[in-house]
């Protein structure tokens, strides 16, 4: 017997939303029936993931209790072009991936490659600030979804977000912690900037946020994005790999401290040829010759027991069963999803 996830009346924030893995889990919870609050760097691809998103799941009332959104919400900011993400490099021929439904609309535009270290979601201080975005309601409709840019290394940045989110959405039982940046360089050349700009990013924007939110949140889930990474060590980012061991120990510290109103757990991702991963290729190539990123892509998804890099739906599709009342009764865990990369 099919059992269908129904999130009606649910509010969720979602961070690191503008494209990968953190847009297709605000995709997922949309469908499920849930209202977001999709946030990222102001400037990055937001704008146009929250104008795909709107345009495919619509503006249909919402009469939840408390779902009234600010009285006055200040103006959009102006919309930046849209950008598609890096397209896939070519790998050798791997075993076909399940039929999975399509999570999002890419929209149409030029092609804005990232660099090394690229954030989602966090990056560069530039103040607590936190614009509104698109989806403003009007009339009786209000839109399930809504822009709130955010640099979350900014001080006092992830509470201000998580007040914009419960003023939208008249509440927050939700939380998906997807933002994070990675960076691949040997561990000897790793500078003491490049060390503290990746926890900043990935640890300490992630533990105000789980933090913030679950002040605003009387009962609910929170869902963070660590990484096969943070289990088995990474030598060539290791900065990153230690970000994500710790997400690991704030998950099972939060369940602890947060239980039995809010249940925490975490995902660790493999391999998703996500922006990310593109990047993660790229910098291979450029440290050890062209080749070397598609040799190393090679290697790692042989050794998965799936023999294959990763849909997001199919993370996506974790991330919402452990938001849901079907996991009432998980929490403090960490589900690898990665095709049987790691085994613990």
């Amino acid at each position: 017997m099919a059992v269908a996830i129904d999130l009606s009346g649910r509010r969720a924030l979602v961070t690191g939303g503008a494209g990968g893995l953190g847009l297709a889990c605000a995709e997922v919870l949309l469908q499920a029936g849930a209202r977001v609050v999709l946030s990222d760097l102001p400037g990055s691809r937001l704008t146009a993931a929250v104008e795909a998103l709107s345009a495919k799941h619509g503006a249909t009332p919402d009469s939840s209790p408390g779902a009234t959104p600010p009285a006055s919400p200040p103006a959009s900011p102006p919309a930046s072009p849209p950008a598609s993400p890096p397209a896939s490099p070519a790998g050798p021929s791997t075993p076909p991936k399940p039929s999975t439904p399509p999570l999002h609309s890419t929209p149409s535009g030029p092609s804005t490659p990232s660099g090394p270290g690229t954030p989602s979601g966090a990056g560069t201080p530039s103040g607590a600030s936190i614009p509104s975005g698109h989806g403003t309601p009007s009339g009786t409709g209000t839109p399930p979804v809504y822009a709130a840019p955010a640099d979350l290394t900014a001080d006092g940045a992830p509470a201000a977000l998580v007040e914009t989110a419960t003023d939208y959405l008249g509440g927050l039982d939700t939380l998906v912690n997807c933002a994070g940046i990675m960076e691949t360089v040997p561990l000897p050349d790793v500078t003491e900037d490049a060390w503290r700009r990746i926890i900043d990013v990935n640890l300490t924007s992630t533990f105000l946020l789980t933090q913030a939110a679950a002040r605003a949140m009387s009962h609910g889930a929170i869902v963070t994005l660590a990484s096969v990474a943070g289990r088995s060590g990474r030598p060539n980012a290791v900065h990153y790999a230690a970000s994500k061991a710790a997400l690991l120990s704030l998950t099972k510290s939060a369940a602890l401290a947060y239980g039995p109103a809010i249940r925490v757990n975490a995902v660790c991702p493999g391999v998703f040829l996500t922006p990310m991963w593109e990047e993660i290729i790229a910098d291979r190539a450029r440290q050890f010759g062209d080749g070397a990123g598609e040799e190393y892509l090679a290697q790692v998804k042989a050794a998965c027991a799936l023999g294959r890099d990763g849909d997001p739906a199919e993370l996506a599709s974790v991330v919402l069963f452990l938001v849901s009342d079907l996991a009432s009764f998980v929490t403090g865990q960490a589900v690898n999803v990665d095709g049987g990369l790691e085994m613990d």
